[in-house]
């Protein structure tokens, strides 16, 4: 069954999770993942540690809605792919970008 309740969201992170950035830096520091709950269920659990990713879990600010993928809601299959597309177009936009397996 291919229902539409997978969500591709971005969490903003503090810069230090980015350790050394480099000559001329990263503009933002994100986490990219994909979630069958809402949004903000989602790192609310990342926040208390269920099943949550260290960088978020440590670091993690809030969610960046402006970046959240637009094709919000998909299928799981659709989601997979827009995860690791929004990954690459936000690192090829200058973004620190961890998650997006």
């Amino acid at each position: 069954m291919n229902t539409l309740h997978h969500s591709v969201y971005v969490i903003e992170l503090d810069p230090a999770a980015q350790g050394d950035p480099g000559p001329g830096g990263y503009r933002r520091c994100l986490y990219v993942g994909l979630t069958g709950l809402s949004i903000e269920e989602r790192f609310h659990q990342h926040k208390s540690g269920k099943k949550s990713s260290s960088k978020v879990k440590k670091y993690g600010r809030a969610v960046a809605w402006d970046l959240c993928s637009p094709k919000n809601p998909m299928t799981y299959e659709e989601a997979k792919c827009e995860e690791q597309l929004l990954k690459l177009e936000l690192e090829r936009r200058g973004f620190r970008v961890f998650g997006g397996h």
